[in-house]
């Protein structure tokens, strides 16, 4: 998946969060000759983000630093946890810092508010009912050999978690991207279109 693809899976993945669609978010892309990178904003919110301090302190209601807890509420962390978790299923990060080799999809960003459009407090609002997939995504689990577990991790994408080790180079060349940042644990990230491929390998590599 490409970036662009990837942000529009963030933002669906959002809608069928009933926390997260409580809120606002501007979910955007950048290019750059380096790379790409996806940006993910809480701009509204039925409640306050801001705690007192950082409202006193600061004239203008947006922040880069979406994860201090002197300038953010608890539960506005919490969210930005989710979203940062979501965002990061899809990333994969295959840089060596020991080489100074440097290579990963894109780079993520998480604000509270922009400069162009200052965090608010708003009205809550219903949320729609997650889809019938949303709610796959969530209780479905496949355990195949007792040493891998596939899982539904989103609208359009599975994982693969457990001893992969034996079996990196088939997953790399199915297209999956190895990510550690998994709610699941550390494995490797598929399009949902590899899935038949993906288990028709894993049934010949056990």
């Amino acid at each position: 998946m490409g970036t662009k693809e990837i942000a529009s899976a963030i933002r669906q993945s959002i809608k069928n969060d009933k926390e997260l669609a409580e809120c606002k978010w501007s979910v955007t892309t950048e290019y750059y000759s380096g790379g790409s990178s996806i940006h993910v904003t809480m701009t509204e919110a039925p409640f306050e983000a801001f705690t007192d301090k950082f409202k006193r302190e600061n004239k203008y209601m947006n922040t880069q630093h979406a994860f201090s807890e002197t300038d953010i509420t608890p539960r506005a962390i919490r969210l930005m946890n989710k979203v940062r978790e979501i965002t990061r299923s899809y990333q994969y990060d295959d840089s060596d810092p020991m080489t100074d080799y440097h290579c990963r999809n894109f780079y993520d960003w998480y604000y509270i508010g922009r400069y162009d459009k200052p965090f608010k407090v708003c009205a809550s609002k219903p949320t729609s009912k997650p889809t019938a997939s949303a709610q796959a995504t969530t209780s479905t689990k496949v355990v195949l050999e007792g040493k891998l577990r596939l899982f539904n991790y989103s609208d359009k994408a599975i994982a693969l978690v457990g001893d992969t080790k034996p079996i990196k180079d088939i997953l790399k060349n199915l297209g999956g991207r190895f990510n550690s940042h998994l709610s699941c644990g550390a494995g490797w990230i598929f399009s949902k279109k590899a899935e038949g491929k993906l288990r028709a390998a894993l049934v010949g590599a056990c």
